[in-house]
């Protein structure tokens, strides 16, 4: 019988380490399925996307009404998007919670380890259809922009002005993480800087909130447009809307709601 044991261990370390290999294959295939489905649903993101912008504009030439305001008609515009897209408001929410746990447990002055691996999981969880769920949200937000009459930019700009400035959202990102990019910060600010500049040019303006805050927001891009007030154009314009903007808010999602999807020159997408 001792003779046999060697052969024995052997072979369930084989059957074992063969085992292991399967799952392994199995893995990577799921994986690479998954990222290939994710690419070719970010491809279709893209190509509505162009669309988008073919018919209601390009998101960084949006030009607001003369005097400044926002049409009541061009809000509720807005908020029929809003309301399509808040059925996956809890499912976006819950993947940023789990991943915000993560990285809540880990800085803290003693991560329990136990506390650390089961957030972990927790977060792991979402892995492997997190892609295909942030790019159905994109997708249908382009979607319902096309559909409503709604370009890139002035979305953007409502959404912007209406949630973060007048309703105090803070910009929320979907995942942390210090070593990406932030797009509110590089991409957004930036623009929403560039609609102040147009209307300022356009309107003649050499005083005002509108010069006042164009002038802040060119020493300071991370710095959120008309934080510190509206102008009372845009302050009325808002003001019978703050309720259902309110109900329409999904903080969660703020990055997926003003990203925008773009090829890579080698392969696969960004998002910025």
């Amino acid at each position: 019988m001792d003779a046999v044991r060697p052969n024995a261990r052997a072979g369930c370390v084989k059957a074992a380490g063969l085992g292991c290999g399967v799952v392994l294959l199995v893995l990577a295939v799921v994986a690479v399925a998954m990222v290939g489905l994710t690419y070719q649903h970010y491809g279709r993101d893209i190509a509505v996307q162009e669309e988008v912008e073919r018919r209601h504009g390009a998101r960084t030439a949006y030009q607001v009404p003369a005097d400044g305001s926002l049409p009541a008609d061009r809000l509720g515009c807005f908020l029929a998007v809003r309301r399509a897209l808040m059925p996956r408001c809890e499912e976006i929410t819950g993947i940023a919670a789990a991943f915000r746990n993560v990285a809540d447990e880990a800085r803290g002055e003693q991560p329990a380890p136990a506390a650390l691996f089961g957030r972990v999981a927790g977060a792991a969880r979402h892995m492997p259809t997190m892609g295909l769920v942030f790019g159905e949200y994109v997708t249908q937000r382009n979607r319902e922009l096309l559909e409503r009459g709604m370009g890139l930019g002035e979305y953007s700009w409502i959404y912007v002005t209406a949630y973060f400035a007048c309703l105090g959202q803070r910009p929320q990102r979907v995942l942390e993480g210090e070593d990406r990019p932030s797009l509110f910060e590089d991409r957004v600010f930036v623009e929403s800087a560039g609609v102040i500049a147009r209307h300022v040019a356009a309107a003649g303006l050499t005083a005002g909130p509108w010069v006042d805050e164009l002038a802040r927001m060119r020493r300071d891009r991370g710095r959120i447009p008309f934080e510190d007030g509206l102008p009372p154009e845009l302050a009325a314009s808002l003001e019978s809307f703050r309720n259902e903007l309110g109900r329409s808010a999904c903080p969660a999602a703020a990055e997926l709601d003003l990203t925008i999807t773009v090829p890579r020159s080698t392969f696969g997408y960004d998002h910025r």
